[in-house]
């Protein structure tokens, strides 16, 4: 084996463990997102366990952020995507939101019991995914939302 080659074999070897590296990393900040978005989606499930046990309504007043989500979670009009409702959310906004910041959104609205979700295992032809949908909950909290802003244009 002459130099050229050995230098060759060299790079290829950091090559190859440099993208071993970025894959350790993609999963373990991919494991961090999954544990906070679960942390965000049990905080969300015991607030709406403590208006249950007051005997309230599952209703609150919804972050403008939150509103966006689940409104374009409904106008999505059935089981839809992260990335579908990332891309509604971002249609023309100056400042476009992170997918992080989408989901962890979901993951809340979820555990109030406002959003649900079903995951779909990977196919032949495809990877596994996770499909949101806005419960009759989140479509009477909407509803609410509307109401209010049709009585401040009044």
């Amino acid at each position: 084996m002459n130099n050229d080659e050995r230098e060759l074999d060299e790079l290829l070897k950091k090559s190859a463990q440099v993208a071993r590296a970025c894959e350790e990393a993609k999963v373990r900040y991919y494991r961090l997102g999954k544990t906070l978005a679960d942390l965000i989606q049990s905080q969300g499930e015991r607030d709406r366990a403590q208006r249950m046990s007051l005997g309230q309504a599952n209703k609150r007043a919804l972050k403008l952020f939150e509103a966006r989500v689940l409104t374009a979670t409904l106008e999505l009009d059935g089981d839809v995507e992260l990335a579908a409702i990332l891309a509604h959310i971002n249609a023309g906004a100056e400042n476009p939101s992170s997918d992080s910041a989408v989901l962890l959104t979901l993951s809340r609205l979820e555990g109030e019991g406002f959003i649900g979700s079903k995951h779909v295992p990977a196919g032949e032809t495809g990877n596994a995914t996770v499909l949101f949908k806005v419960t009759d909950d989140g479509k009477a909290m909407l509803a609410d939302v509307r109401a209010a802003i049709a009585l401040q244009d009044d």
